[in-house]
């Protein structure tokens, strides 16, 4: 029997989770192949992105949380999914959240509400709904101080409270937060705790910038031109030497998801054969 097992009977024995939630425990740990289990390709020949690659790895053989930190831009997302794809939870469900989106709501999306107090209704959070995989929160110097406390003490002993609740629930996710903020300045501040950084800072991930592995503009450029034109059902336009030039000679300062967009403007503006440089949208100087 495994370690997560004999944690959910024993939480049933001690009357701290009902045998329904200790059910869905169980079933959750069950191996699923699902699309979310798919592996994930990290694109690139630069030394940057082979110590990227390296760190995914790596990261993913180990349970702790993770901290991924990089420029807008520069697919800290994919990270986030890579490890996941290249963990033991990769059978299991990969719930993204952005919270910025609602920043005043981000404590019932993540952990729930029971509606009219103990004993009511249930809205589940994505706690749960992630249940044996993978949590990705983006943009998380916006948690207000609640959120943080909140997550801060999942982290620590694996249970919360949903809002209006009172029982304990467990869960068995890993938290992913990435950031683009320097978040030691927020701590500096006092806008983000410091024991939830030093707790999420244990298994931290760089994102490096497109100007830092200028070397895989190329290879992201086929790789983006394939995608495209796979998606549209036609045949993959050779790129000219002039479009690429012109690529590998522009700054990039939205990163990857830039050149992605750029791409896919391109290959749609191409009824024939070879991307030109007519086909380019016109680029920040």
């Amino acid at each position: 029997m495994s370690a997560d097992r004999r944690k959910v009977l024993t939480m049933v024995s001690e009357g701290k989770i009902s045998v329904e939630d200790a059910e869905a425990m169980l079933d959750a740990l069950e191996p699923k192949q699902t699309a979310s289990g798919s592996k994930v390709k990290l694109v690139g020949d630069s030394d940057a992105a082979k110590q990227l690659q390296d760190r995914v790895q790596e990261v993913a053989r180990i349970e702790s949380p993770v901290l991924i930190v990089g420029e807008e831009g520069t697919g800290k997302e994919l990270i986030a999914r890579a490890v996941h794809g290249a963990s033991r939870r990769m059978g299991h469900p990969f719930i993204g959240f952005s919270c910025a989106a609602s920043v005043e709501n981000n404590d019932a999306e993540i952990f729930g509400v029971e509606q009219g107090g103990p004993g009511g209704d249930v809205k589940r959070g994505l706690l749960e709904t992630a249940q044996g995989g993978t949590l990705f929160l983006d943009i998380g110097s916006v948690l207000l101080p609640e959120t943080q406390h909140r997550l801060y003490s999942y982290l620590m002993n694996g249970y919360f409270t949903r809002l209006n609740g009172v029982q304990p629930v467990y869960c068995d996710v890993r938290i992913m937060v990435a950031n683009s903020v320097d978040l030691v300045k927020e701590v500096k501040s006092g806008q983000f705790r410091a024991d939830l950084y030093d707790r999420l800072a244990v298994c931290k991930v760089m994102s490096p910038p497109l100007r830092e592995r200028a070397e895989d503009i190329p290879i992201l450029t086929r790789f983006f031109v394939e995608k495209r034109a796979e998606r549209d059902g036609r045949s993959v336009p050779v790129i000219s030497d002039a479009v690429m030039e012109t690529l590998n000679q522009y700054a990039w300062p939205q990163n990857v998801r830039e050149l992605a967009g750029v791409i896919e403007q391109t290959v749609a503006l191409c009824d024939g054969d070879e991307l030109l440089p007519e086909h380019l949208p016109v680029l920040a100087s």
